[in-house]
């Protein structure tokens, strides 16, 4: 990529809003005093859900995806 495709680059606020709430979701959890987090520990099922959710996203822009052995995602364009 040079720069004028860099310089080309738009972010859709709305979209990346949406997507990172929507990650947020995976693994969330209430703490005792009503604050929200979110809890995705290596090797648990909301882990591997939360993963899953992005390479969903990266495929569906046309992303080549890999996963290593240990849970690294890779994407190339």
């Amino acid at each position: 990529m040079d720069a004028a495709d860099i310089a080309g680059l738009r972010i859709d606020i709305e979209r990346l809003s949406a997507r990172i709430e929507a990650l947020g979701e995976v693994g969330a959890v209430t703490g005792p005093n009503g604050e929200r987090g979110c809890a995705r520990l290596a090797i648990t099922d909301a882990d591997r859900d939360g993963r899953d959710l992005v390479v969903t996203w990266m495929r569906d822009l046309g992303l080549d995806v890999t996963i290593d052995a240990i849970g690294n995602v890779f994407a190339t364009r």
